[in-house]
């Protein structure tokens, strides 16, 4: 039989193979790499993304805090000037009604009676002055308690004068019911 030498050839084929698997491996590496470099190149590109995404963000929220800070101002600066207003309401209502309690002192005074001195301390009224006789200061005293505009009203001392012995000096103090001024 003839003999046949087929090293050459098999060396050949298996040179071919591991050239095969050679470049196989070679095309997987390379895919491998420009797989991770394009991952890579994503997850860089996602970052940078957030970054500025992170960064509009964080521009907007000092944006609103600023706005809340400046809301916050505006607040305090309501509430002080409902403040202010609501005081003036509440001193035009005083007044008003410290307005009326004098007209209606001016209507029902009589030539007998005269004041010396009204002080207004809070909402209670203090009132020194004087009579011609006894009975006109206490007739003034009832009338003043049947005034509507003011309660718990209280005659604190008649005394009669040294100088003259038909002229007495009294002291009323009431309570006004419009508040205090």
């Amino acid at each position: 039989m003839l003999q046949v030498n087929f090293l050459p050839w098999r060396i050949e084929k298996q040179q071919k193979r591991v050239k095969r698997f050679v470049l196989l491996v070679l095309c997987y590496l390379a895919c491998a790499v420009s797989g991770l470099g394009l991952a890579a190149y994503s997850v860089n590109t996602q970052q940078h993304a957030l970054a500025e995404t992170l960064a509009a963000v964080t521009e907007f929220n000092l944006q609103q805090v600023k706005q809340l800070a400046e809301i916050k101002r505006y607040q305090k600066e309501l509430a002080r000037q409902v403040g202010y207003q609501q005081e003036i309401l509440r001193i035009k209502t005083s007044v008003s009604s410290l307005g009326q309690v004098f007209t209606y002192f001016e209507k029902t005074l009589t030539p007998s009676i005269g004041f010396k001195r009204i002080d207004i301390v809070g909402s209670r009224l203090n009132i020194e002055g004087q009579g011609r006789g006894y009975l006109s200061v206490v007739d003034f005293y009832r009338q003043t308690e049947s005034m509507p505009l003011v309660q718990n009203v209280q005659l604190g001392k008649i005394t009669a004068s040294t100088a003259d012995a038909d002229l007495f000096i009294f002291s009323i103090s009431a309570q006004r019911s419009g508040g205090s001024l």
